[in-house]
């Protein structure tokens, strides 16, 4: 779902409104800055911040968002698989350009049941139409985070269900 061309402004501010009262996602390492493509960048480790993350959460069912309906039970549900991940383990390597302050790169890997992931994403520009083609053998988001997580992604009324391996099983009500 493109939930972007869902929103209207109003909501949208209400969206970044809760996250500056909530910011979840903490520098939890400062890194050697690098030049990405040629833009010389900050270079942080990210990670959530449980509480934070939470708050959010809550803040967002209290916006009141008709495109993102969140009920009690959901942010209950949500806070319940919360509690259960170690978001030190999954931390994001962030890269911000130190002349317009806008992400560079985003990174981060992992692994799970003997399988190694990755997953890069460089900007190079902003504001601007692009094409993007699918390759050749492409899977869906929910296929490859099914895969990783040993779960269903997709089979729950509110998009998202995931085993109890995973520690993030039936993250009430947030849709990928």
């Amino acid at each position: 779902t493109d939930l972007s061309s869902k929103l209207s402004d109003a909501y949208r501010q209400k969206l970044a409104d809760a996250y500056k009262q909530n910011q979840f996602m903490v520098v939890s390492k400062t890194l050697k800055d690098e030049s990405i493509k040629g833009k010389d960048s900050h270079h942080y480790q990210v990670t959530i911040d449980k509480t934070e993350l939470k708050n959010f959460i809550a803040a967002v069912k209290a916006a009141n968002i008709s495109s993102m309906k969140l009920t009690a039970d959901n942010v209950k549900e949500f806070n319940k698989s919360v509690e259960k991940v170690d978001f030190s383990k999954y931390p994001v390597d962030v890269w911000v350009s130190k002349a317009d302050k806008l992400i560079d790169q985003v990174a981060f890997q992992g692994a799970s049941e003997g399988t190694s992931y990755g997953m890069r994403l460089t900007i190079t520009d902003y504001n601007k139409a692009v094409k993007v083609e699918a390759p050749k053998d492409a899977k869906s988001l929910l296929e490859v985070l099914g895969a990783l997580l040993g779960g269903s992604l997709g089979s729950s009324p509110m998009g998202t269900e995931l085993d109890s391996n995973s520690g993030l099983e039936g993250l009430g009500g947030i849709s990928l």
